[in-house]
């Protein structure tokens, strides 16, 4: 017999003779489950660092700036395009795309007339510093203000009062509603019967062992045992509510306390009320315009109010004239002369008590002198009349309208005793003028002492006779408001209403309206409201970037700021020692046709590249040239004058010594030189030459003769850029209201920026100059685009740059719709192209309405939606503090790389950032509201140095982000 085949010996631990195809089955042995990985997975190790917090394993990026801290790991997230391009390989070119909606919301149409203390003003006037009113009446200062933004969705709320108001939809509106009424009425009306936590017979004994406890201390059961409630429930209760005392002593886990104490720590506890949900009530939340509108009416009831403002405070004033004097005057006065009719005897003896003298001057007339002064010229009172600007003009002067509470009402008095009456239904208190301007006055004097007024039109009729129209202002109070005697006791007999009532205005209609042009301001006051129109209504991006910017220039990589309209970035190129050229109206030129640094640089290059450098300066020209043509005919110039413009520019490089304006250029045109006119196709006619070129002429000539585009660009640069250092092209100095001359300066700053770049590269590949890094930021985006068609191009032609070369650049915007407000579908297109073509994506708060808008070109998970539309939200009330807490979304940000998921980052200010933004000087606001100068120590503490009242209205500076510790990432804010 054969021998078996003996068995080899089994490893006890492995369970089987050999592995199963994944490995040994069972704990310990290895066993694995193969699964095919997403492709977004696959990647190197740094890539796929890029996803956290959605894959797993990974962690936030290293490589670049140090950004901030990742929202959601707490984690520190570097990131920067040049360093994700060059270094990290995390994206495909070094550019990033920046859209954040600036303000979060707030914006009133620029017409809106906004009360000051100087009287009313359009909301497109206020500048920081200016002061508003609160909701209190108190005066408080304007400490920012945005740019004018349009393309908005609008809405024109219509008030009780008359008065409309158009808001985009995004304003905030502190509001009551109806359930709100209702349950403030049920408080006040419908007694309520709260009990306490504690029985009586529990407050009885709790009594009784106060006084049988001695002096020493006592545990928790010593005390139960005394009230008879050890083993009980309340035991239990008793022990937490010891939680909140510090024991006398303490051995192991018994604590000890002073029995008075603890004695009335379960006093104060079994006496609250029970079940008391008051403080879990949230705090009243501000809606914004688009949410009043849906939610318009409640139960058939106008559903939002808006409580009237208590009256303006404000000092006493001096006046020239008694103030019911002038008010009797502007009721019953003739125009033209300060006499007076009337046949009340009350109102000429308050008139006289008011130190004027007042003569009978006929049947039912007077004179009114001021003693010692008749038919004396200049200084009598109808001097004072002129001064005031009323002779001839009726109307009550602003410095009446902002006297104190006290001048007012006896202005409000004079106008009452003369034309004022009492509503037999109701007792309302109404005015009535056939000046429509006077009555207009007289509403608002009647709103700023905290009354709710309203105005109507009808007709004056006389015996029958239709007499032209007539303006009654009609409010309702039990004040005394009234002069005379007679009227007094007739309003107090005939007044029937309610002052709650009348303590509201009711939001009576919502309808979209065209977009306007709109703008926010905001506030000092705590709860950052302020009043609009006559009636005093109550109402309610860049800082990754220059992080950006202040990290790379730590790593030898050049700023350069392309057009600061704010200025945001001034300060921090001068903290870098960088350059800033000014630019405006009467502060600076620019010449287009300056080819900078070229010039210089071609006699140094050679063959190509000498070629190369001069047919980039010279399409970057051209193209420049074109550009500010067709911002000023808002429409490209056609084919024919492109190339007219082409040679134009050939025949002046070669004739000019020097470096030629644009009103040399236009010479050449005139002068008609045979390469132009071949390229003009004029076929041998002087005549149709000059027909072919008018338009052309027109357009250089208004360039060049100081047209809508002034004369910036008609002189030679005043100050070169210099390519070895940070630079800023402050052109802040440039009005909002100039749109087309903003988007023309931040086109030539970007042309000649680029242009500086390109020469820079060309010498380094030659190895003429050393290899520059730089960092080009290109702000308002959309302000360029939409300032004519076709500049789409133009953008794109004037910032390609080779991206092999270190340069990095970073374009921001606000929204989405910005850049697809376009009117050419095909400029539409393109601008989306930006977006797509970009590195990466960095996105700031922004509304509900961007997100389609925006997922058609970064993809978007419904989460990162959310995300950006709560960054969005208002600031909230923090009652610890007393103060507004900081907005949900300031300082955050979603970084978005292709259909990667997004890293949540935000950015928390550094204490040298905090300097570069003056804030060595912090803006806070005292218990009346007006800002207060707050140095700060080196080591953090703050003292109050003054304030800053109304006879110093200096420029306030934006406020900068309140400090608090973020409780998940701690991070400063």
């Amino acid at each position: 017999m054969s021998e078996k085949k003996q068995k080899k010996p089994v490893d006890p631990t492995r369970r089987g003779r050999r592995p199963m195809p994944r490995g040994w089955p069972g704990p310990g042995g290895g066993y694995s489950t193969y699964l095919q990985a997403p492709q977004e997975w696959r990647g190197t190790t740094v890539q796929v660092c890029g996803m956290w917090p959605f894959g797993a394993g990974t962690g936030s990026p290293m490589v670049g700036v140090p950004i901030g801290r990742n929202i959601l790991s707490g984690a520190t997230m570097c990131c920067d395009p040049i360093s994700w391009f060059m270094r990290a390989k995390l994206i495909s070119n070094p550019s990033m795309f920046v859209l954040g909606k600036p303000g979060l919301g707030k914006a009133l149409d620029v017409d809106t007339p906004i009360p000051t203390p100087d009287g009313t003003r359009r909301m497109a006037d206020l500048q920081p510093g200016d002061f508003v009113f609160g909701a209190d009446g108190l005066p408080t200062a304007i400490v920012a203000v945005s740019e004018v933004m349009t393309d908005r969705e609008c809405w024109e709320l219509t008030f009780s009062s008359g008065e409309t108001i158009v808001a985009d939809a995004e304003h905030l509106w502190v509001t009551e509603t109806v359930e709100d009424r209702r349950r403030a009425w049920v408080e006040r009306n419908v007694p309520r019967k709260r009990l306490p936590a504690g029985t009586d017979l529990e407050l009885s004994a709790v009594d009784a062992a106060r006084a049988s406890l001695g002096a020493e201390p006592v545990s928790v059961r010593d005390l139960t045992r005394t009230l008879g409630w050890n083993g009980t429930t309340r035991e239990s209760s008793v022990y937490r509510w010891a939680g909140a005392l510090a024991p006398v002593r303490s051995r192991g886990s018994r604590d000890w306390y002073d029995p008075a104490a603890l004695v009335a720590v379960v006093s104060a506890a079994l006496r609250r009320t029970k079940n008391d949900q008051r403080n879990r009530t949230p705090e009243k939340e501000p809606l914004t315009t688009a949410e009043v509108a849906e939610t318009l009416v409640a139960g058939g009831k106008a559903n939002h109010a808006v409580r009237v403002m208590p009256g303006l405070v404000l000092s006493e004033a001096s006046l020239p004239l008694a103030p019911y004097v002038l008010g009797a005057w502007l009721g019953d006065g003739h125009s033209a002369a300060p006499r007076l009719t009337t046949v009340d005897q009350g109102i000429v003896d308050r008139i006289r008590a008011a130190g004027i003298e007042c003569e009978p001057n006929g049947p039912m007339v007077y004179r009114l002198t001021i003693p010692g002064t008749y038919r004396q010229k200049g200084t009598g009172l109808t001097e004072v009349l002129r001064r005031l600007g009323v002779l001839g003009d009726k109307h009550i002067p602003t410095s009446y309208l902002r006297a104190s509470d006290g001048q007012r009402r006896e202005l409000l008095a004079g106008l009452l005793d003369t034309d004022g009456t009492v509503s037999p239904a109701g007792g309302q208190v109404q005015y009535t003028s056939t000046c429509r301007w006077l009555a207009e006055d007289v509403l608002e004097l009647i709103a700023s002492l905290g009354y709710r007024p309203t105005l109507r039109e009808s007709r004056a009729m006389l015996n029958g006779k239709d007499c032209g129209p007539k303006w009654t202002v009609g409010f309702t109070t039990t004040d005394e408001v009234f002069g005379l005697r007679r009227k007094h006791e007739v309003h107090a007999e005939r007044t029937v209403g309610q002052p709650a009532r009348t303590s509201r205005r009711y939001i009576v209609s919502a309808r979209r309206v065209a977009s306007r042009p709109v703008r926010c301001v905001q506030v000092a006051n705590p709860d950052g409201l302020y009043l609009a129109g006559r009636t005093f209504i109550t109402t309610h991006n860049s800082t990754i970037t220059r992080r950006m910017a202040l990290g790379l220039a730590g790593y030898g990589v050049q700023p350069l700021v392309l057009g600061d309209l704010k200025p945001d970035y001034k300060d921090l190129i001068q903290a870098l020692g960088g350059q800033v050229i000014q630019l405006g109206r009467g502060r600076g030129h620019l010449n287009v046709l300056d080819p900078g640094e070229s010039r210089q640089a071609a006699l140094r290059l050679t063959g190509k590249a000498r070629e190369a450098i001069q047919a980039d300066a010279h399409g970057r020209r051209q193209t420049m040239v074109s550009a500010l043509i067709a911002i000023m005919r808002n429409q490209n110039p056609n084919d024919r004058e492109e190339t007219i413009l082409d040679e134009a520019l050939k025949v002046l490089d070669e004739r000019f010594q020097g470096t030629p304006v644009l009103r040399d250029l236009l010479q050449v045109i005139q002068d008609a030189p045979d390469r132009v006119r071949n390229v003009a196709l004029d076929r041998g006619s002087l005549d149709r030459y000059r027909q072919i070129t008018e338009g052309l002429e027109a357009s250089l000539i208004g360039l060049v003769g100081g047209g809508r585009l002034g004369e910036i660009f008609s002189e030679q640069t005043d100050n070169p850029m210099q390519m070895d250092r940070p630079v800023v092209f402050d052109v802040s100095n440039v009005d909002d209201s100039e749109t087309s001359l903003q988007a023309a300066v931040l086109l030539a700053c970007w042309s000649y920026g680029f242009g500086a770049v390109a020469v820079s590269q060309a010498l380094a590949d030659a190895g003429l100059e050393p290899r520059r890094h730089y960092f080009v930021i290109l702000d308002e985006l959309w302000r360029v685009l939409r300032a004519g068609s076709g500049l789409v191009d133009r953008v794109d032609a004037l910032t390609r740059l080779n991206r092999q070369r270190g340069v990095g650049m970073a374009m921001i915007s606000h929204t989405m719709s910005d850049l697809l407000a376009l009117q050419n579908p095909e400029d539409r297109m393109k601008a989306k192209g930006f977006v797509e073509r970009s590195g990466m994506v960095v996105l700031g708060g922004l509304p509900r309405a961007e997100m389609d808008n925006l997922t058609e070109v970064v993809a978007m998970s419904q989460e990162e939606q959310n995300m950006l539309i709560g960054w969005q939200d208002p600031p909230a009330w923090d009652p610890a503090t007393g103060k507004e807490a900081a907005p949900p979304g300031r300082g955050n940000f979603l970084v978005k790389v292709g259909g990667r998921p997004g890293i949540p980052v935000h950015v928390g200010l550094t204490t040298v950032e905090r300097e570069i933004n003056d804030t060595n000087k912090l803006w806070t606001t005292g218990q009346s509201g007006v800002p207060q100068v707050v140095e700060v120590a080196p080591d953090g503490t703050q003292e109050v140095v003054g304030e800053y009242r109304m006879d110093d209205p200096s420029m306030l500076p934006p406020p900068d982000p309140t400090t608090r510790v973020n409780a998940r990432t701690g991070v400063d804010e």
